[in-house]
């Protein structure tokens, strides 16, 4: 049998498993192992399905296999795993020496069928509960982006701006003030007058996107990205403009304690509400003035409650600022710097559109609301966002995120405890197996010079210094002109100025470096039957930051704002914060279309809640557990708490690590 087909019975064997098929799978397994004797994936399956057939004596004995002809731990795990599901079965104890030799096969023969009862009960329950949700979720999930040149109403009215505006006062508006619209300053990053940006914004602001753009475009992207926008190249040592005018603002305390949802959290926010005398009335809360990228519109009518999430973003026809929004009797105005526009959205229902501009600058919202089809227009599509306003603002809409069938099954099984038992014992048939570290010389070898501009080259083990790998996965045109990348060498990629990409294995590292630290760091297997991970290759990549920003975005799903099941919750609250939901935010875990032309790559960081807190030390004690916190866009979606690690994205796109400070 060729390797490619013994593969896809493999694959089928653990669907068959997956599906609780055991017999049928360990049929298959047991031909596949014929083909192949010296395969461990085989021994541990068949192992695992002869287990839940009842037949533990048979399984017990391809584990010892497993141990001693393999030298594969998993074989002394799956043992335990076979000691505790025995305990559980009958609530007695059994000793590993008991095991070893193998149960009775009267004994587990009596056990199986109630252990088949309750596997059965089970798994016709986890069916009964999530069966709906993953349904709900696979229909919503996906749908493309929509273009910004799609399709929009235009304005209503326009007025022509007589002056300039002027920047909001230095100290930002409590968070009950009303003040009207037209003081909520957007925070570009452009040297004209302009509010200053929170320093922990975790975001691309303004223009920092220019800065991602890629080197196949026509201009080359050499230029710091925080004079992007000037041209001009600031002093050394001279602090950005964005700092200097946030030390001269005098900002309110953030806000201690438990609060009652994300919107209460944030402490620049500014609020304007127009109402009518029938009890009517629309909100716009500006999240953070000093960034003015996100919007909260609370829609108040005939006794029904609605919120939408805006964001707005530079536009080039406002020189790559950010537009500013208001309230009007009718639907929403979109300040610019030399007009503003007037967009009905929710127009009094039989009466005609104003005319002139007295008719816009009513303090009431008009007596018959009726909020436009495009909302629900938008609320009925896929995609995680939908535009207004003459493509000028996005409606974020909370969607699920992009995920394969695999991560949503296995996500939703580690919500109880059985689940993640059941996860963690098949994980090692789960999990691809990693791309194996190659040695062969290498044909470029004589031109392995690193340029100035480049990374250092990492210290290999001499035996690696003329040996090279090539590439299976990585999908990325660099300058090797054989395709064999040298072990710690950096190469140039073609398409892209500024970025590097070098290959990597444990067993190529200097021997020096992995017995540096053996306090600290624990000793990886390099060779032998139990060195699938330091015989793995590992791509790396090095980014220019003279010529790239970084920008940060929380995903769809991950991280909530709920207890991490680490911490010792508060029922009283539905999170460390308070609160347990993002609502009325949406998080939509996509690039927006406005920054998808000029950002160069993204990565997903896998940050879930549960990763992001103490269960022990002294952070454990403070701060509800110490959750680790995140901004977006100026906007505090769950509090940062000092003593921990933090990354700073300033709003020029510089990148800082540092220890998050009492103060």
């Amino acid at each position: 049998m060729n390797q490619s087909n013994l593969e896809k019975e493999y694959l089928q064997a653990l669907n068959l498993a997956l599906n609780a098929e055991f017999a049928q799978a360990a049929e298959l397994l047991e031909e596949l192992n014929t083909a192949d004797p010296h395969d461990p994936r085989l021994v541990y399956g068949r192992a695992f399905c002869l287990f839940m057939l009842g037949r533990s004596v048979e399984a017990g004995t391809l584990c010892e296999r497993l141990t001693k002809e393999f030298k594969d731990s998993r074989g002394e795990r799956l043992q335990a795993m076979f000691l505790i599901a025995a305990q559980k079965a009958d609530g007695s104890s059994i000793s590993p020496s008991d095991l070893a030799i193998g149960l009775q096969p009267a004994a587990r023969r009596r056990r199986w069928p109630w252990v088949a009862a309750f596997l059965a009960v089970l798994m016709v329950n986890l069916c009964m509960w999530f069966a709906y949700p993953i349904l709900v979720r696979l229909q919503m999930q996906g749908g493309q982006l929509p273009s910004l040149t799609a399709d929009q109403p235009q304005a209503v009215f326009v007025t022509k701006n007589t002056e300039e505006v002027q920047a909001p006062d230095v100290k930002p508006q409590s968070p009950t003030a009303v003040p009207n619209a037209a003081q909520a300053e957007s925070a570009p990053a452009s040297p004209a007058p302009a509010p200053a940006v929170d320093a922990v914004e975790q975001t691309q602001e303004a223009n920092p996107p220019a800065a991602a753009q890629s080197a196949n475009q026509e201009k080359k992207p050499d230029i710091p990205v925080s004079n992007a926008a000037s041209g001009t190249t600031a002093p050394a040592g001279a602090k950005p403009a964005w700092r200097l005018r946030l030390e001269e603002l005098d900002l309110p305390e953030f806000p201690k304690g438990p609060v009652a949802s994300v919107v209460e959290l944030q402490p620049y926010r500014t609020s304007h509400t127009l109402g009518n005398d029938k009890g009517d009335s629309v909100t716009l809360t500006n999240l953070n003035p000093l960034v003015g990228s996100w919007y909260v519109l609370e829609y108040a009518v005939g006794g029904k409650k609605q919120a939408f999430h805006l964001e707005l973003f530079p536009l080039a026809a406002n020189l790559n600022e950010k537009p500013r929004l208001s309230l009007y009797a009718d639907g929403l105005a979109v300040i610019l710097k030399k007009e503003t526009q007037y967009f009905a959205l929710w127009p009094e229902q039989g009466k005609e559109a104003g005319k002139t501009a007295a008719d816009y600058e009513a303090k009431q919202l008009n007596a018959a609301p009726v909020l436009s089809e495009v909302f629900k227009a938008m609320a009925a599509a896929r995609t995680p966002v939908g535009l207004l306003c003459n493509n000028m603002v996005l409606v974020r809409q909370q969607r699920p995120g992009s995920t394969s069938q695999m991560e949503l099954a296995t996500d939703i099984l580690r919500q109880t405890r059985v689940g993640d038992w059941l996860v963690e014992a098949l994980k090692p048939m789960l999990i691809r197996a990693p791309e194996a570290a190659s040695s062969q010389a290498s044909l470029n070898a004589v031109s392995t010079e690193s340029t100035p501009e480049s990374p250092v080259d990492g210290r290999v083990a001499p035996t690696f210094v003329k040996l090279a790998h090539k590439p299976k996965l990585l999908n990325i045109e660099t300058d090797a002109v054989d395709q064999n990348m040298l072990y710690g060498h950096w190469y140039k990629t073609v398409r892209h100025a500024g970025v590097y990409v070098s290959v990597l294995s444990v067993a190529a590292v200097d021997p020096a470096i992995l017995a540096s630290y053996p306090d600290r760091v624990g000793t990886v297997v390099v060779s032998g039957a139990n060195s699938q991970e330091g015989g793995s290759v590992v791509y790396m990549l090095a980014i220019d930051m003279e010529r790239y920003g970084f920008g940060y975005a929380v995903g769809a799903d991950h991280p909530n704002l709920e207890w991490s099941p680490k911490a010792k919750k508060l029922p009283q609250m539905g999170g460390p914060d308070g609160f347990g939901t993002r609502a009325p935010l949406a998080t939509i875990g996509a690039l927006p279309p406005y920054l998808v032309d000029s950002v160069a790559g993204v990565f997903a960081g896998g940050f879930k809640r549960e990763h992001g807190a103490f269960s022990v030390g002294p952070l454990s004690k403070v701060n509800n557990n110490s959750h680790f916190g995140f901004v977006e866009n100026g906007v505090v979606l769950s509090r940062l708490n000092p003593g921990l690690a933090t990354a700073v994205i300033a709003p020029d796109g510089s990148m800082d690590m540092l220890t998050w400070p009492e103060d």
